[in-house]
């Protein structure tokens, strides 16, 4: 009960940020972006993800579920669309977590994520907010060409060593709403392949 409680708590909070946000101006409402489904296994993901993505004024609002992850972000534009930075919040494996996000655009090939995390407690175990203590850092730069975009990561999950991945990622237009992508790469730490499909609707 105190699990649903303290995530209800977080998840009424965040959408307290997001109803001020909105009524700074009453003739912009949130407008649907794009609908993602993606499976496989990524940098930071693995297994089927689905995300719902909204944006208002030019800012963004994503809604992220899988398996054993549900998350919230919510990014302010900064310098006309060259940055984005806001708050991550989610809960996994049954422990909340939350923390800050940036990302920077300087140009339409060359983009930054910056995303940092906290935990209260163990994922897994039980909810202790006395325990809250750093769970990840991933940082990513993309360089896009064409339908095509290079990724490096850098994740540096609690104790573990930190994971170096680097990926290619194709984008195939099938109509004027979907479009579908292939995700390959490989994780350097674990020496093995990454390999996710996805497919996106736009309204």
């Amino acid at each position: 009960m105190k699990k649903i409680l303290l995530l209800t708590g977080i998840m009424l909070s965040f959408i307290v940020i997001v109803a001020q946000t909105d009524s700074i101006d009453s003739k912009k409402n949130f407008t649907l972006s794009n609908i993602e489904i993606s499976s496989g296994k990524g940098a930071v993901t693995s297994g089927l993800y689905a995300y719902l993505n909204m944006e208002n004024n030019g800012n963004i609002f994503q809604v992220c579920l899988s398996e054993n992850d549900l998350e919230l972000t919510y990014l302010f534009q900064l310098f006309k669309g060259k940055a984005y930075f806001g708050p991550n919040i989610g809960y996994f494996y049954n422990v909340p977590y939350g923390g800050p996000m940036l990302t920077i655009n300087p140009s339409k090939h060359f983009s930054t994520l910056h995303w940092f995390g906290w935990i209260m407690g163990n994922p897994g175990e039980k909810i202790d907010l006395q325990n809250s203590q750093f769970i990840f850092a991933v940082n990513a730069a993309n360089i896009h060409i064409w339908r095509f975009t290079t990724t490096y990561c850098l994740i540096n999950y609690m104790n573990n060593k930190p994971q170096h991945t680097a990926s290619l990622k194709y984008n195939q237009t099938i109509n004027k709403n979907f479009s579908a992508y292939t995700d390959v790469g490989w994780d350097f730490l674990n020496g093995s392949q990454l390999l996710k499909l996805g497919f996106i609707w736009k309204p």
